[in-house]
């Protein structure tokens, strides 16, 4: 809607038409009934009021909508730094998560926050290559979900893949994504070793989204790394 005074007149029409005939001037209308004297001063009186608090309603309207664009326009996530921890599965085999911590910097909670995969590059020793690109959510760590309620001052790991222990002597294979659903497909495509760069996108209600890679070397397979390769803001 264009912000013209035509438009402001219309929309503050309403709301003091709105006014004048709804129950707020019953009170008016019952003190004219019963004090002649005074009917043209309580009238006078009514529209003033009304006329004050229907520009008052028009502004808040807008400022509430304002407001609220700017709250979906303020950054609210923060990535990093990333970390690589060991855990035990069931079958006493030995698998490294590689997690990016997310913070919440706004005083409120971001919920139905989420870790978007968007795509998978390699790195080996030739242009970055995208192996595998179809869309799905990271699990939150400990929790296993894709979305949870990211509440201020209590930042959460993301998962962002695993790389899986192929023996007992403590060889691995390369990377595995932490998706609530994996296609079988995308497992051959990681298993040479090299650099992948994982690409995410963490979004939450009424936040702007936040943007960020990170780049899992499995080249030493006895010397894994992990690091947060950027961090953009949209």
């Amino acid at each position: 809607m264009a912000a013209t005074l035509s438009t402001f007149i219309g929309a503050f029409r309403k709301r003091w038409l709105s006014l004048m005939s709804g129950g707020a001037s019953v009170p008016f209308a019952v003190g004219a009934a019963f004090f002649n004297d005074w009917q043209q001063i309580l009238c006078v009186t009514a529209a003033a009021c009304f006329f004050f608090f229907a520009a008052y309603l028009v502004w808040k309207a807008e400022r509430e909508r304002a407001d609220g664009l700017a709250l979906r326009l303020t950054p609210r996530i923060s990535v990093g730094p990333i970390r690589m921890q060991e855990a035990l599965q069931t079958n006493e085999t030995y698998v490294l998560y590689v997690q990016a911590l997310i913070s919440n910097i706004s005083n409120t909670s971001i919920e139905d926050c989420r870790g978007h995969f968007i795509k998978v590059e390699a790195n080996r020793g030739l242009p970055d290559e995208c192996v595998f690109d179809e869309s799905g959510y990271h699990l939150w760590s400990l929790v296993d979900l894709p979305s949870i309620s990211l509440r201020p001052n209590a930042p959460h790991y993301l998962n962002i893949a695993l790389v899986r222990n192929v023996t007992n002597m403590g060889r691995f294979r390369p990377v595995v994504p932490t998706l609530a659903n994996v296609p079988n497909g995308v497992l051959p495509m990681l298993f040479t070793p090299g650099t992948f760069r994982f690409h995410v996108v963490v979004s939450g209600r009424e936040t702007v989204s936040q943007p960020f890679a990170v780049d899992i070397n499995t080249t030493d397979m006895d010397n894994i790394r992990a690091d947060l390769a950027l961090q953009l803001r949209q």
